[in-house]
């Protein structure tokens, strides 16, 4: 199936969707207090198209940042607790023990290090969005042929450049994977850090719809947040194509 053809389709039952949610609350007279029906949604949305602008804007500024800041330290991190035993049988632990503590119990102590500010929204956003992308660096760089390594090793090649030219392209797609998930990650850890501390954005708007009620404000930033978290996966997707066509996923996204 051409690309074309397979966008098409996801927007058509996208559509699809939208148009038997609209019937279904029109024929069964669901009140908008308790689901609101697409119009009422897109009308919400219509309404103050300046607001929700703004309040996009500044939870894709901390998702952003938190993103890339996770991705930096985390293949860094990745490639050391690879290439180091001892870092594997000390550090790795370590991070498996901190992924597994809930971000939100850390936030008291996060706010009182960084403030209630846009640094507290991005280490929020970065400390969800690390583990995938150590785990998949490490995943990628220990699982490289061992014949390739040896002839590196034999021809003497400077472990610089074996890392740039052996062990970095055979890990990068498993490093995407892991940026893919993190970039979904970042957008969930973007509104938890507006839950606990914000005044702007769409989690900020999710918690003033509650205590106004409004469900269909409520509906209205969950559908920002969605488009966005589709929008920013596309763009990885595409970046991986560009980067690493050798990559099984990215050749089946080609074919497609």
């Amino acid at each position: 199936m051409p690309r074309s053809s397979a966008v098409l389709s996801g927007i058509l039952t996208l559509l699809a969707v939208l148009v038997l949610w609209q019937v279904a609350s029109v024929v069964f007279a669901i009140p908008d207090y308790v689901v609101p029906a697409p119009y009422a949604v897109l009308e919400e949305i219509a309404k103050r198209p300046g607001f929700y602008l703004v309040q996009s804007a500044v939870t894709l500024r901390s998702t952003l940042i938190g993103f890339v800041a996770a991705t930096l330290i985390g293949i860094g991190v990745g490639t050391v607790t690879a290439y180091s035993k001892v870092c594997r049988q000390t550090l790795y632990p370590l991070i498996l023990l901190l992924q597994g503590v809930p971000k939100v119990a850390l936030a008291p102590v996060l706010i009182v290090f960084f403030g209630f500010g846009l640094e507290f929204q991005v280490v929020v956003v970065a400390s969800i969005a690390f583990f995938p992308v150590v785990i998949n660096t490490v995943l990628g760089l220990t699982s490289v042929d061992r014949d390739l390594i040896l002839l590196s090793r034999v021809l003497r090649t400077p472990r610089l450049r074996e890392f740039l030219m052996i062990g970095l392209p055979h890990a990068a797609p498993s490093i995407f994977s892991g940026m893919k998930v993190a970039m979904t990650l970042s957008v969930i850890g973007a509104v938890v850090s507006e839950f606990v501390s914000s005044e702007a954005g769409l989690g900020h708007t999710l918690i003033v719809a509650n205590s106004e009620f409004n469900t269909a404000m409520s509906f209205a930033a969950i559908l920002l947040l969605s488009l966005m978290t589709f929008a920013l996966f596309g763009v990885l997707r595409l970046l991986e194509r560009l980067v690493v066509p050798w990559s099984e996923e990215a050749a089946i996204q080609i074919e497609l």
